[in-house]
């Protein structure tokens, strides 16, 4: 508090300060500090990923979403930002715009399995069965011990017409879970 009376323009006090009170629960100066913050130093992510934080803990997704964007745009390396966004547009049935940033989640991250798990839902909830196929069969080589992977992978291969490919994944699915219900696409 010192440090801010000396230095009323500077930003690292308000960003410590921020940090405590965070820390010490007190929400409303924590918003208080992380939005002074914003104001005289809109690059630092600090302030966003802080209000962001604060407003999907209180359910406050129409607050926390220009954080979110803005952090994904001043920070492209975490891939948890988008599909954040993404998760806040596709419970709006946004799914488009869900889509898009599901995508950028991928694109930070190949490796993703949330972000893949994500955009393979939305594109069969969408009817986009190609894409959901392709999503899904990439998720049987991210966990090729899931068996869910495998036994949505072999539907979306039906639904596009691809029966050998159903049933291989479908046989797949089997082998890791007896009980799949990829069973129904066996000869």
């Amino acid at each position: 508090e010192r440090l801010h009376r000396l230095d009323p323009l500077g930003w690292t006090a308000p960003r410590l300060l921020a940090e405590i009170a965070l820390h010490q629960e007190r929400t409303d100066d924590a918003i208080r500090w992380y939005t002074r913050l914003q104001s005289l130093c809109p690059a630092d992510p600090a302030s966003r990923r802080g209000l962001a934080g604060i407003y999907l803990r209180q359910l406050r997704y129409d607050r926390a979403l220009p954080q979110l964007v803005e952090l994904a745009r001043l920070e492209q390396t975490d891939p948890d930002v988008p599909a954040q966004i993404g998760d806040i547009h596709r419970a709006r049935e946004r799914l488009s715009e869900a889509r898009y940033w599901y995508t950028q989640a991928v694109y930070i991250d190949p490796y993703d399995v949330r972000a893949h798990r994500a955009l393979a839902e939305l594109a069969a909830q969408s009817g986009d069965t190609r894409t959901a196929l392709s999503e899904f069969t990439l998720l049987t080589q991210l966990e090729p011990d899931r068996a869910e992977n495998f036994e949505k992978a072999a539907f979306a291969a039906r639904d596009v017409g691809d029966i050998a490919s159903a049933q291989s994944l479908a046989q797949s699915a089997v082998r890791l879970d007896p009980r799949s219900s990829a069973r129904s696409l066996l000869p």
